[in-house]
């Protein structure tokens, strides 16, 4: 968002597609395909991307390196071999 005097406020949108369902503490999070978290996942939401399971032990810095590597992999995998990345549901 950018502030342009006198009276114009512009905003810049960027959708983000979900790379993965984390479950963390839980509850399931839509995250990008950058790692980042975007939100809650509820029903019917990102129905069709893997789940990255095992992220308890972690907090912090530790939890969203956590949340790239198991983007970044599922990534690799769907390059290397499309068909098999297809078929993963839980990681």
């Amino acid at each position: 968002m950018r502030r342009v005097l006198p009276d114009t406020l512009r905003v810049r949108l960027e959708e983000r597609h979900p790379g993965a369902v984390a479950l963390i503490g839980g509850r399931a999070h839509l995250v990008d395909r950058g790692g980042a978290l975007i939100g809650p996942a509820g029903p019917g939401i990102a129905e069709d991307v893997p789940l990255l399971r095992g992220l308890e032990r972690f907090e912090g810095e530790e939890l969203q390196a956590a949340l790239v590597r198991g983007v970044r992999t599922l990534e690799r995998l769907g390059q290397a071999s499309p068909r098999f990345a297809a078929e993963i549901s839980e990681v």
